[in-house]
């Protein structure tokens, strides 16, 4: 059913007489960088909260004109693997689709939603890690697990000459305010291929 939801806006798009290569304004690579879940869960084994990470991600995304001000953008990213302590690695995928407002020239405005892809995988074994006033030996995987999850995604973005600076956030679990997490991303997108008419 998410899957469903993620490409509702391709539904607008997908008949004969709308679809139109010629739409296609850009195909462009954005390196960037990602912040999960900053300052909303524990980060240290002394209990900090999660600050600032260097968790650098790649996407490649595709501008499609639905109207004069308005941009269909899909993107496929993936965040660099990451090793989250001494005996597990984190993978993470994610598949996006949103609508861009373009308010000027330099400015435009964007939302929609994404699915979240995560893998992690490590070699088994146990680590005693901080659990409260104590501790407590948690046990690290022994074989490759996923997870998926939907976000709803609000973004702002500035352009100049050839470059956008986009600045993007992803909220999960909208609907439950204890479950609720946001991930922001910072990002730098480069045209590889534009459609000049």
């Amino acid at each position: 059913m998410k899957w469903i939801i993620l490409f509702i806006p391709w539904l607008a798009i997908a008949s004969e007489d709308y679809f139109s290569i010629n739409r296609i304004q850009s195909i462009s690579l954005t390196g960037g960088n990602w912040m999960e879940n900053y300052r909303q869960t524990q980060g240290t084994r002394d209990g900090d909260v999660k600050g600032f990470e260097f968790n650098p991600y790649l996407t490649v995304l595709m501008d499609y004109k639905i109207s004069e001000r308005f941009t269909l953008v899909p993107e496929f990213g993936y965040v660099i693997r990451r090793t989250i302590n001494s005996q597990t690695t984190k993978d993470h995928f994610f598949i996006r689709s949103d609508i861009q407002y373009r308010y000027n020239d330099w400015l435009s405005f964007s939302g929609g939603t994404s699915m979240m892809i995560k893998s992690y995988s490590g070699n088994g074994g146990e680590e005693e890690l901080n659990n409260g006033s104590s501790t407590e030996n948690f046990y690290a995987a022994n074989e490759r697990r996923s997870s998926i999850n939907q976000t709803l995604d609000f973004g702002i973005a500035g352009n100049y000459q050839d470059f956008t600076l986009k600045f993007q956030t992803y909220i999960y679990s909208i609907n439950d305010a204890d479950q609720r997490m946001i991930t922001y991303s910072l990002a730098l997108h480069y045209p590889l291929w534009e459609n000049i008419q």
